[in-house]
């Protein structure tokens, strides 16, 4: 895993950042799932640990984020909906 995909997205971070930061987080992060899947996929040897454990910290990573992208955006649309009602 490079230096700049091991940030840990603790919930402090996450409230701290825009919603445009979390989408960007979000794709970097699903973009970072995609070729560690493909890395492995290229090794015949399915005990490449190394990987693997990326591999799982980064879908873990990316669990909170996405998990933080989808209530904003639920919040946001309630909020929108209670404007409407007015």
């Amino acid at each position: 895993m490079s230096s700049d995909s091991s940030t840990c997205y603790t919930r402090d971070i996450l409230t701290q950042m825009s919603d445009k930061q979390i989408d960007d987080a979000a794709s970097k992060l699903k973009r970072l799932i995609r070729e560690t899947e493909k890395r492995i996929a290229a090794t015949k040897s399915k005990s490449e640990s190394n990987d693997t454990k990326s591999l799982q910290s980064l879908e873990v990573e990316y669990c909170y984020v996405d998990d933080e992208r989808q209530r904003r955006q639920r919040f946001n649309e309630n909020r929108q909906r209670r404007r409407n009602n007015r």
